[in-house]
């Protein structure tokens, strides 16, 4: 079949250069009145966890979607969850709507999937039944099945916000003899018949992670049934015709025992007469998303994160050619003029860790690696007692167990601070306004912008935050009043948020011009993340470049003299290749010091742009294909064996039609 699109004009985010927009001081205000409103909610609630479904994340959906939903070829109904009371859910089409929403208040007030004109999502948290569709009897267009070798497709697009507790659900489904799409608990998705609930067809597990934007879709042309995620084949199976007419109605977003709901919002469910073939997935995608990926010239230069007192900040002509953004310490201003004047492109930024009281300031300039310090809070020498009993004692956690304020496990000298304290975060302002006001630096980097504490402390033991859903509501106050103050003075903000713990604390990236996870890949050092942890930190990382939102990606790894280990090293700058829509800079830690750089991101010129988004596909290889090579990136434990669509040279490799790709590693290859 051929498929038409409307055209969509996308543009490459890039949000390093900020404007200063109109009326930022009405936004300073209303983030602070915000913020306040949020540190009010939380005390209300008792510290308890219920306040963090306040912030469920907002995800825009282009207009163009809408467009190319209704103009494909044989569509039979297309029903877009926009109301926001009542009981019906009308089909575009007026041929099949739903009359049987249980519970009525299913759609009354629920935000948090929205259209760019206020259109909101369908959002399900209950069991049972959800929708009904009636069957119209004889001439019912959806009566689908696979006899006669009739073609349909379904599709779904929403987003899921956990997986099923166990078993599975279904988000749509013709009953009796009739396909249906069932999430399963594992992140799978299966294609079942219903006369037998029988899975006919499932992809591999992982495939859905919770909290992103995802596009599901199955399709049968009369001899095969496949199943697409976010435009991507996933799964495909020869089906026999079956032989069989459903002629019961339709039912969506249900459990079928009752007991386990979809927690998810629903902004639409279609269904189709004919098998939208890939590339109308894969279109349908990119209206979705925001268009379709544009020429970015050669891969973005690599970050370096020079924060130790004894860096090495020699040469900053060289480091100002060879870095794309270099995080330094406030007080080292000379080598920050340095870099500019050698590369007024290369972005410095200064750091400055958020959540902690830092024991201690430059001697020489005063300055504090911390937004505010310990000596602004407690009595000197730092210590539980002095903390406890300082002027600004309230700016402390403390423990639960003994009373008393504490430090970060490992980190004798950060204090944890409350950070949700009104006192602390307009201290924090100001302070923050201080530094960068008539400053040459390009941004500042917030360190620790953790949606738990739980790397440096037990939750359960903060007597203020005793779980991550209030320490997560109290990080998104201090971030909603100290990020506009930064970009009211035109400068941007990186935030180290642990995208690898994605989705918790998605919501985080509305408050950055930026994101960072300087350990995705690896954490400790060279301990390789899972490759579900990894499948996490990659969709943070697209969805931060979905926003336009620039992203620093970094594993942590070991070096020899300056150079990192040539794997992780090699599987940074794959994963930003493959995330990439905008700006992107791949990097290492574990060594704030030398000048770090590995031969794995040197000439990667040759690659051009890209000519297709990055994707998971189902063996759990992450690929992307650009004009002059391709990216390979396979975070599983073990090797999968890779068939190149193509001839390509590299990494070992000459003339390859294919190879099997290790555990936990990478290709970056060139045409051949």
């Amino acid at each position: 079949m051929t498929v038409s699109f409307t055209p969509t004009t996308y543009v490459a985010g890039n949000r390093w250069n900020v404007t200063t927009a109109n009326s930022l001081e009405s936004r300073i205000d209303a983030a602070i009145a915000q913020a306040d409103a949020d540190i009010a909610a939380l005390a209300e609630s008792g510290g308890g966890g219920g306040v963090a479904s306040a912030f469920s994340p907002t995800y825009r959906i282009p207009q163009p979607l809408d467009a190319s939903i209704t103009s494909l070829p044989a569509l039979l109904a297309y029903w877009r969850f926009n109301e926001r009371s009542g009981t019906t859910i009308f089909d575009d089409l007026r041929s099949h709507d739903a009359t049987g929403i249980t519970p009525a208040t299913a759609i009354m007030g629920q935000g948090g999937l929205g259209f760019n004109d206020g259109r909101v999502g369908l959002r399900v948290t209950t069991t049972g039944t959800i929708i009904t569709v009636a069957d119209q009897g004889a001439n019912d267009t959806l009566r689908l099945s696979a006899a006669g070798g009739k073609s349909w497709s379904i599709g779904w697009i929403g987003r899921l916000d956990a997986l099923p507790a166990s078993g599975f659900v279904y988000v749509a489904r013709k009953q009796s003899n009739g396909p249906g799409i069932l999430i399963n608990s594992t992140g799978s998705i299966s294609v079942s018949w219903f006369d037998t609930v029988l899975k006919d067809l499932t992809t591999s597990t992982g495939i859905l992670q919770p909290g992103m934007l995802t596009m599901i879709g199955a399709t049968y042309d009369g001899a095969t049934v496949r199943i697409y995620v976010n435009g991507r084949l996933q799964a495909s199976s020869a089906l026999a015709d079956t032989g069989a007419t459903s002629t019961s109605s339709w039912t969506m977003l249900a459990s079928t025992t009752g007991t386990t709901p979809l927690i998810a919002h629903t902004a639409g469910i279609f269904v189709c007469g004919e098998a939208v073939p890939e590339n109308g997935w894969n279109d349908l995608w990119s209206d979705a998303v925001g268009g379709k990926p544009v020429p970015l010239g050669r891969p973005d230069k690599v970050y370096r994160i020079a924060i130790d007192g004894a860096a090495d900040l020699s040469n900053p002509a060289g480091d100002a050619d060879r870095y794309g953004v270099i995080i330094v310490q406030p007080w080292r201003t000379t080598y920050r003029d340095a870099v500019k004047a050698a590369n007024p492109n290369c972005k410095v930024i200064c750091y400055q860790d958020v959540s902690a009281l830092t024991a201690g300031r430059d001697t020489g300039s005063g300055l504090s690696s911390s937004l505010v310090n310990y000596d602004e809070a407690g009595n000197d020498p730092p210590s539980a007692a002095n903390a406890a009993a300082g002027p600004n004692q309230a700016w402390f956690l403390r423990s639960t167990a003994t009373g008393l304020p504490f430090t970060f496990n490992s980190y004798a000298f950060l204090w944890a601070a409350d950070i949700g304290d009104p006192a602390f975060q307009a201290r924090a302002a100001k302070n923050l306004r201080t530094l960068l006001e008539g400053s040459a630096w390009d941004g500042v980097f917030f360190d620790d912008v953790n949606p738990s504490i739980t790397h440096h402390h037990t939750p359960s033991d903060v007597t203020e935050y005793p779980s991550d859903a209030t320490y997560l509501v109290a990080m998104k106050s201090l971030m909603s009043r100290i990020a506009p103050v930064a970009e009211s003075l035109g400068k941007f903000v990186v935030s180290n948020l642990p995208g690898h713990e994605f989705p918790l604390g998605a919501e985080l990236l509305q408050e950055f011009t930026s994101g960072s996870d300087e350990m995705a890949f690896s954490f400790p050092t060279n301990t390789f993340q899972s490759a579900g942890t990894i499948d996490r930190a990659m969709r943070f990382g697209q969805e931060a470049q979905r926003r336009s939102l620039p992203i620093l990606f970094g594993s942590a790894t070991t070096f020899t003299g300056d150079v990192p280990q040539a794997q992780y090293a090699r599987n940074t700058m794959a994963a930003t290749l493959i995330v990439q829509e905008g700006t992107a800079y791949a990097g290492v830690t574990g060594n704030y010091s030398v000048r770090w750089w590995s031969p794995e991101w040197d000439n990667l010129d040759f690659l051009g742009a890209p000519v297709e988004r990055g994707y998971r596909m189902s063996n759990g290889v992450w690929r992307r294909r650009y004009e002059g090579g391709i990216v390979y990136f396979n975070p599983t434990a073990s090797g999968v064996a890779l068939t190149f669509p193509g001839t390509f040279s590299g990494n070992g490799l000459t003339n390859s039609t294919g190879s099997t790709l290790a555990a936990q590693s990478s290709y970056i290859l060139a045409d051949s």
